[in-house]
Protein backbone atom coordinates (compact mmCIF):
# COMPACT_ATOMS: atom_id res chain seq x y z
CA UNK A 1 0.00 0.00 0.00
CA UNK A 2 2.60 2.50 0.88
CA UNK A 3 4.41 2.19 -2.98
CA UNK A 4 0.93 3.02 -4.31
CA UNK A 5 0.79 5.86 -2.38
CA UNK A 6 4.34 6.68 -3.39
CA UNK A 7 3.95 5.96 -7.02
CA UNK A 8 0.53 7.83 -7.27
CA UNK A 9 2.40 11.21 -5.30
CA UNK A 10 4.98 10.56 -7.30
CA UNK A 11 2.36 10.47 -10.90
CA UNK A 12 0.71 13.78 -9.00
CA UNK A 13 4.10 15.55 -8.57
CA UNK A 14 5.29 15.03 -11.95
CA UNK A 15 2.10 15.94 -13.60
CA UNK A 16 1.00 19.12 -12.28
CA UNK A 17 3.89 20.87 -13.84
CA UNK A 18 2.53 19.89 -17.23
CA UNK A 19 -1.03 21.56 -16.95
CA UNK A 20 0.19 24.75 -16.66
CA UNK A 21 -0.73 26.10 -13.66
CA UNK A 22 2.45 26.81 -12.50
CA UNK A 23 3.17 28.77 -15.49
CA UNK A 24 0.10 30.80 -15.63
CA UNK A 25 0.13 32.26 -12.26
CA UNK A 26 4.24 33.26 -13.00
CA UNK A 27 2.94 35.60 -15.85
CA UNK A 28 -0.23 36.72 -14.40
CA UNK A 29 1.33 39.60 -12.92
CA UNK A 30 2.45 42.64 -14.01
CA UNK A 31 5.24 42.39 -11.73
CA UNK A 32 7.07 40.05 -13.47
CA UNK A 33 9.99 41.23 -14.78
CA UNK A 34 10.04 40.35 -18.61
CA UNK A 35 6.01 41.75 -18.69
CA UNK A 36 7.26 44.63 -16.62
CA UNK A 37 10.19 45.54 -19.94
CA UNK A 38 6.84 45.37 -22.16
CA UNK A 39 5.05 48.14 -20.37
CA UNK A 40 5.87 51.80 -21.25
CA UNK A 41 7.17 53.27 -18.26
CA UNK A 42 4.04 55.15 -17.67
CA UNK A 43 2.78 51.86 -16.84
CA UNK A 44 5.15 50.78 -15.63
CA UNK A 45 5.78 53.13 -12.41
CA UNK A 46 2.02 53.23 -11.67
CA UNK A 47 1.83 49.52 -11.54
CA UNK A 48 4.94 48.58 -9.92
CA UNK A 49 4.65 51.09 -7.41
CA UNK A 50 1.13 51.25 -6.52
CA UNK A 51 -0.06 54.33 -6.71
CA UNK A 52 -2.97 54.97 -5.28
CA UNK A 53 -4.44 58.08 -5.56
CA UNK A 54 -4.13 60.75 -8.09
CA UNK A 55 -1.39 62.85 -6.31
CA UNK A 56 0.94 59.49 -6.48
CA UNK A 57 -0.46 59.32 -10.63
CA UNK A 58 0.54 62.61 -10.71
CA UNK A 59 3.88 62.29 -9.34
CA UNK A 60 4.45 59.60 -11.77
CA UNK A 61 3.37 61.06 -14.73
CA UNK A 62 6.10 64.09 -13.54
CA UNK A 63 8.70 61.99 -13.42
CA UNK A 64 7.95 60.53 -16.70
CA UNK A 65 7.97 63.95 -18.48
CA UNK A 66 11.50 64.45 -16.79
CA UNK A 67 12.65 61.50 -18.11
CA UNK A 68 10.82 62.06 -21.79
CA UNK A 69 12.95 65.83 -21.81
CA UNK A 70 16.07 64.03 -20.80
CA UNK A 71 16.31 65.97 -17.06
CA UNK A 72 16.20 62.55 -15.59
CA UNK A 73 18.24 59.36 -17.25
CA UNK A 74 15.75 56.17 -17.20
CA UNK A 75 18.80 54.37 -15.41
CA UNK A 76 18.36 56.74 -11.97
CA UNK A 77 14.38 56.04 -12.71
CA UNK A 78 14.83 51.93 -12.91
CA UNK A 79 17.76 52.17 -10.08
CA UNK A 80 15.32 54.12 -7.55
CA UNK A 81 12.34 51.63 -9.15
CA UNK A 82 14.13 48.17 -8.47
CA UNK A 83 14.68 49.98 -5.11
CA UNK A 84 11.59 50.91 -3.45
CA UNK A 85 10.27 47.21 -4.86
CA UNK A 86 12.80 45.41 -2.58
CA UNK A 87 12.90 47.50 0.19
CA UNK A 88 8.66 48.18 0.48
CA UNK A 89 6.92 45.49 -1.94
CA UNK A 90 3.49 46.45 -0.65
CA UNK A 91 3.60 50.62 -1.10
CA UNK A 92 6.91 50.74 -2.55
CA UNK A 93 6.30 54.52 -3.87
CA UNK A 94 7.59 56.31 -0.47
CA UNK A 95 11.13 54.54 -1.25
CA UNK A 96 11.14 55.52 -4.81
CA UNK A 97 10.40 59.27 -4.12
CA UNK A 98 13.13 59.45 -1.60
CA UNK A 99 15.75 57.35 -3.45
CA UNK A 100 14.65 59.43 -6.60
CA UNK A 101 15.77 62.48 -5.30
CA UNK A 102 18.87 61.39 -3.69
CA UNK A 103 20.18 59.99 -7.10
CA UNK A 104 19.32 62.95 -9.00
CA UNK A 105 20.91 65.30 -6.08
CA UNK A 106 24.13 62.86 -6.20
CA UNK A 107 24.35 63.36 -10.24
CA UNK A 108 24.10 67.04 -9.83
Amino acid sequence: MRTTVFRALLMLVTALPLTGYFRATATGGVFNRTSARKLGLSDQLRLGLRARNSADRAYIERVVKSVERGKIPRRLVNAAYNYARRRRPNYPLPYFKRALEILTARRC
